[in-house]
């Protein structure tokens, strides 16, 4: 377990090129979670709606449960409104029918939470390594 926590806090918090790759793949996950929920009113009548919701679903609870392994202090990270927007984004995803009306709001959420999290500033070159990561990871 030590192991795996090890290399989560690598991949997410990390300078490195894997770590660059990593969390541009997470940015990439994000925004297309967000063209879900934006797209969710118009294939919400479809037939495999339900199996394209559930899997965005386990994808956000698996971020989530990797982010809280990868956190030194995992109270302290269930504490940021973040987390909770992650949180509130699962239960809407588990229960679609339920919280349908919500989930507009939840693509706002996660994008804000994307932003906020400080991973896509990193990413873009504004943040310390960045640049030295991209010209490491396109050599």
């Amino acid at each position: 377990m030590a192991r795996l926590r090890d290399t989560l806090r690598r991949l997410y918090h990390g300078r490195m090129p894997a770590a660059f790759r990593f969390q541009v793949a997470a940015i990439v996950i994000d925004l297309a979670i967000v063209a879900f929920f934006i797209a969710t009113p118009v294939i919400q009548q479809s037939a495999s709606f339900l199996w394209l919701d559930y899997a965005v679903a386990a994808l956000v609870g698996a971020d989530l449960i990797a982010r809280l392994l990868a956190s030194n202090d995992m109270l302290r990270l269930m504490k940021q409104p973040t987390s909770w927007v992650d949180v509130f984004i699962l239960l809407t995803l588990l229960m679609p029918t339920a919280l349908a009306n919500l989930c507009a709001s939840c693509g706002c959420g996660r994008c804000r939470a994307a932003v906020r999290s400080g991973g896509i500033s990193r990413c873009v070159g504004s943040g310390p390594g960045a640049r030295q990561a991209m010209r490491s990871s396109t050599s």
